[in-house]
């Protein structure tokens, strides 16, 4: 368990919505299916070190398997947006630290989660990129950050940076396997650690 305030945000889109790049391999309830199956994936690795009372969920419509993590409804039409309202519930609810994460990291562990943390011991926004596409899969803010400009999507990593640099805040980097790894292309499909998803999303 870590610092109790610490809290953690993840964003999911709603059935429909949910992974339409990978469209020309997979149809809508494959899409959904292998999404929810990533979220699941995450929701679990952070409830294993925050504990469920400190995630908050934002998503257009009912997500399973949330349990006790309370869900935030948005549109769906905005991931910036749905971090945004995850964020400003947070740090109202007394969060010292929020961190923000996508719900399509496949090869996520608790120590890459772990190590953002230890680096906001030092730095008032951490950032972890994705591999490919200079986007962003994990940003965690501190109350000197509350209003940190949000832009994941492609290039998000140099926004973001540039964004600390300008507002004079400290900031580290984390690069993590478990942290670049995301599913956004059909090459992306061929991760390894994805076998067991597809198969539940094709069955």
């Amino acid at each position: 368990m870590t610092d109790t305030k610490c809290w953690a945000v993840i964003a999911i889109k709603g059935p429909g919505q949910r992974k339409v790049r990978l469209a020309g391999v997979l149809g809508r309830p494959e899409r959904d299916l292998l999404a929810l199956e990533m979220f699941r994936h995450v929701f679990e690795t952070t409830s294993a070190l925050f504990g469920p009372g400190r995630i908050l969920v934002v998503s257009p419509g009912p997500v399973p398997m949330v349990g006790a993590a309370a869900t935030l409804w948005d549109d769906g039409s905005c991931l910036n947006a749905a971090f945004d309202l995850g964020r400003r519930r947070a740090f109202a609810a007394g969060a010292g630290k929020v961190l923000l994460l996508p719900a399509d990291l496949p090869a996520l562990q608790g120590a890459d989660l772990q190590a953002m943390l230890n680096a906001g011991l030092e730095a008032s926004v951490v950032l972890a990129p994705a591999s490919a596409g200079g986007g962003t899969n994990g940003l965690l803010l501190d109350q000197t950050a509350r209003s940190f400009p949000l832009a994941f999507g492609p290039g998000s990593f140099s926004a973001h940076r540039r964004a600390a640099l300008a507002r004079a805040l400290s900031w580290q980097l984390v690069r993590r396997a478990g942290l670049e790894a995301d599913v956004d292309h059909p090459a992306d499909l061929d991760l390894p650690l994805l076998a067991r998803s597809l198969a539940s999303a094709r069955a």
